[in-house]
């Protein structure tokens, strides 16, 4: 690699990360259903919160009941996942910015289709019901 420094390296670099988080954002359309954690260790304990009921109260009146939220937890195992590519000597002459957008490009498309198929995975765990199997979903069905 006649052309690359120290430099032109750390600015490829970072033009890579910051052009992968990009592609990650627009392409990964699946990731907003689910939740995102920063797992400091291969598990963490994610809480799980019950629904909470609200009442209709009068002026003047105490509050009787109790409403308690229930809660649990699942226990998230993490898994790790790696991008890797080789910058030949064809394309170093490219400014490193430049360089750095193609392959964050390609990592951040790359990593949006894996994350995208992982979620799309997860749809086969669904075991609620909704209506029956003959009958066209409605809005009443749902509510």
């Amino acid at each position: 690699m006649a052309g690359m420094t120290t430099t032109t390296l750390n600015d490829l670099v970072q033009a890579a990360i910051a052009e992968t988080k990009f592609y990650v954002e627009q392409n990964a359309v699946l990731q907003n259903y689910v939740t995102n954690y920063s797992i400091p260790h291969k598990t963490v304990d994610v809480p799980i919160m019950g629904s909470a009921t609200v009442i209709d109260v009068t002026e003047g009146t105490d509050l009787t009941g109790t409403s308690d939220l229930a809660t649990s937890k699942a226990t998230i195992t993490g898994a790790r996942y790696a991008v890797r590519d080789y910058i030949s000597d064809d394309v170093v002459m490219e400014s490193p910015e430049a360089l750095g957008a193609l392959y964050g490009q390609a990592f951040g498309k790359a990593i949006s289709a894996k994350l995208n198929q992982i979620i799309w995975a997860l749809f086969d765990g669904f075991t609620g019901a909704v209506g029956a199997s003959d009958t066209d979903i409605t809005l009443a069905i749902i509510q």
